[in-house]
């Protein structure tokens, strides 16, 4: 018994002596070797929850080989099916090193490599990233210092604007507190 290590043709002679007249016989066997079980593919991250507007390189760490041991890192096909669409895209080498998740919600990863001595041999493996925007919101439109008279009115919410980082509009939930001369706390205005 042998264990067959190397892919390619392996030949066996089998001899044996006739003990009456020392005669030899010999025959010769071929056995050929091929990988053609699926790839092996490793370093595919468990899901994930990103920032909004995060640049992942969906390619570090992924590795992948064949039974032989053959290097199949070039090999492995990424695609990335975004939140909203039914259908996954292929990523570029290039796109995939330096991938924007842009939108909000699941991102859904698919790894795969197939054997190249067998194309219907293809390991495949997906995991999602969660998208989310936990960043302080950006807040605009809010009047530097002015000098107005005892009694005027002043609207307080007018051209005042609360955005997330991922331009989400968040400006109902904007809340409007006043410190009033004289008065030692501040006080919440009711809208």
């Amino acid at each position: 018994t042998i264990k067959l290590k190397k892919l390619g043709t392996y030949k066996f002679n089998y001899y044996v002596t006739n003990p009456n007249n020392n005669r030899v016989t010999k025959v010769t066997g071929k056995v050929v070797v091929k990988d053609t079980k699926k790839p092996k593919l490793t370093g595919v991250p468990t899901k994930r929850t990103l920032e909004y507007n995060t640049v992942r390189n969906l390619r570090n760490n992924i590795k992948s080989k064949l039974q032989s041991g053959k290097n199949m890192d070039s090999k492995i096909v990424v695609k990335v099916k975004v939140p909203g669409s039914a259908n996954y895209v292929k990523l570029s080498s290039n796109t995939s090193k330096n991938y924007r998740f842009n939108k909000l919600g699941t991102y859904y990863v698919q790894y795969s490599v197939a054997n190249p001595y067998n194309k219907k041999a293809v390991t495949t493996k997906t995991t999602t990233f969660v998208i989310r925007d936990t960043k302080a919101p950006n807040l605009s439109g809010v009047a530097a210092a002015k000098t107005l008279t005892c009694n005027d009115f002043l609207d307080l919410k007018a051209g005042v604007t609360a955005k997330l980082v991922s331009g989400v509009d968040v400006s109902s939930g904007i809340v409007i507190k006043v410190k009033v001369p004289g008065e030692q706390a501040f006080t919440t205005l009711t809208i």
